[in-house]
């Protein structure tokens, strides 16, 4: 429960920060992106603000596209795809680690039973299942928190995660 506070209050105080920066501003939420924009192209500062907030995203719930667009038109083709990918990957590790710290192993052993071949799949191919999830693109993070809850062997979805990542971004 300490974690889900802990998730919630940032959630929160991001979404209070942004209102408040914009009532204060009087820009609307389109100027308000554009100026954050601006002010971050360019700057060193920038790729570190990315990655946190990469890694702060799959625990406030911000939809993973929308990340991987900024780091676009924030960083270029080149230094854009990197980022993003480095970024996405330990976001993803994030989700991973915190639907893994809510598991046991027993406790995978009954939601494969009772989700029947998918996770028996998903468990005993972890690398395979992976990639095909994100081949797919199905919800960043509900996979990554999926293959934590499901207990997927960690080096088998980060490799997985960085190959089947790439295309999307």
């Amino acid at each position: 429960w300490v974690r889900l506070v802990v998730a919630g209050a940032a959630w929160v105080s991001l979404a209070t920060a942004w209102v408040v920066y914009q009532r204060r501003s009087g820009l609307g939420p389109v100027d308000t992106a554009q100026e954050l924009v601006d002010a971050a192209r360019g700057n060193w500062w920038a790729i570190v603000a990315y990655v946190v907030i990469s890694l702060l995203r799959p625990l406030v719930l911000f939809p993973a596209t929308i990340v991987a667009v900024a780091a676009g038109l924030l960083f270029g083709p080149f230094v854009g795809v990197a980022v993003a990918a480095v970024s996405a990957n330990a976001s993803a590790l994030i989700a991973h680690t915190v639907g893994r710290s809510f598991s046991r192993p027993e406790q995978a052993d009954q939601v494969t039973s009772r989700l029947g071949a998918w996770a028996a799949r998903l468990r005993s191919n972890g690398f395979e299942a992976v990639l095909l999830m994100r081949l797919l693109f199905l919800p960043y993070d509900l996979v990554s928190y999926a293959c934590g809850l499901l207990r997927v062997r960690r080096g088998e979805f980060l490799a997985a995660n960085a190959i089947g990542t790439l295309p999307g971004t």
